[in-house]
């Protein structure tokens, strides 16, 4: 039961990591920070998931994808449609993807201060 729950609150988060640069302008610098934190909790936390962490110490289970991966939420996610690919590869467009989406959202967060007019360009004479 609180497995499940944890599994969902998993879910949310994975969803919110990949779509949360689609929040209206206002409200993106919540996606910015979130994505710090994640990032610098999975490296506190040697590349290992709280969420994924918990989810195993209640099931009791050693792994979720039964072979021996820093990833294995997302790699179970990802088998359902028939993706598998290495840790190395995982590292490499999480971190790639999460630069990208981060770039974009403060991109779009300064755009919006900047036509509220909370941010005063001055010319350097």
């Amino acid at each position: 039961m609180l497995s499940d729950i944890i599994r969902w609150i998993h879910y949310f988060v994975v969803l919110f990591l990949f779509f949360g640069f689609l929040l209206p302008p206002k409200y993106v610098w919540t996606y910015v920070l979130f994505v710090i934190i994640l990032k610098i909790h999975w490296m506190k936390n040697n590349d290992k998931c709280i969420l994924t962490e918990l989810e195993h110490r209640l099931t009791g289970t050693n792994n979720n994808n039964n072979n021996n991966t820093r990833y294995p939420f997302i790699g179970k996610m990802f088998s359902y449609v028939n993706i598998s690919m290495t840790d190395e590869q995982y590292d490499y467009i999480f971190n790639v993807l999460i630069i990208i989406l981060v770039f974009y959202s403060t991109c779009k967060y300064k755009s919006y201060l900047k036509k509220q007019n909370k941010i005063k360009y001055k010319l350097i004479k």
